[in-house]
């Protein structure tokens, strides 16, 4: 750690090394660790206050195909160094043959196979890119942020699909109740063989 750089700085390093999210929840800092959390709860229509709104895709200037970036190398005596590329074929052919490429920093990770999971991670949840804004019944106050969550939904078509969520915010109009923003996940997106 280079103590010349703020809190903000180190954290969001330590955060990167294990491609995490800190949060506060409830009075509290957490640490949210890249892996697939099995989900514990369901939410149906029947939690809902209103409308859903659904955002089917990310805009084309946050969307990606290809990974690169530095790690620090144990074997160059932590200097930082490129680790191998995470390119999808499949992903380009997606995006018109187009190659789009996000560098990541990877300070705190000293092997060239961990960054390489890392990014792989980033480039699969960047492809998870149905967000949901749900109006909820305060049933809702049983998930916390980071949580994973099954949501069933039959105009949408959904049965237990995984949603991850990213906020939670108590509203109070007619009635009090939870707005609550999901983005889809998988499991797939941690899965990892070298």
């Amino acid at each position: 750690v280079d103590t010349s750089n703020t809190p903000e700085q180190v954290l969001n390093q330590i955060l990167s090394a294990m491609n995490g999210t800190a949060v506060y929840v409830g009075g509290k800092w957490k640490i949210i660790s890249g892996a697939y959390r099995t989900p514990t709860l369901t939410f149906d229509e029947n939690d809902l206050t209103g409308g859903i709104r659904v955002q089917s895709l990310l805009s084309r200037r946050d969307t990606f195909n290809c990974v690169k970036g530095v790690f620090s190398s144990r074997v160059d005596n932590y200097i930082a160094t490129d680790f191998p590329p995470i390119i999808s074929n499949t992903f380009i052919a997606q995006d018109s043959g187009e190659k789009v490429f996000k560098s990541i920093e990877l300070t705190m990770t000293t092997s060239a196979a961990m960054a390489q999971r890392l990014a792989k991670i980033e480039l699969l949840r960047s492809r998870q890119q149905i967000a949901v804004s749900m109006p909820m019944k305060l049933s809702a106050l049983q998930m916390t942020v980071g949580d994973v969550v099954y949501i069933n939904n039959t105009r949408m078509g959904w049965t237990n699909k995984t949603f991850e969520v990213i906020s939670l915010n108590i509203t109070v109009q007619e009635i009090i109740g939870v707005d609550v923003e999901l983005r889809e996940i998988s499991t797939d997106v941690f899965d990892w063989s070298t």
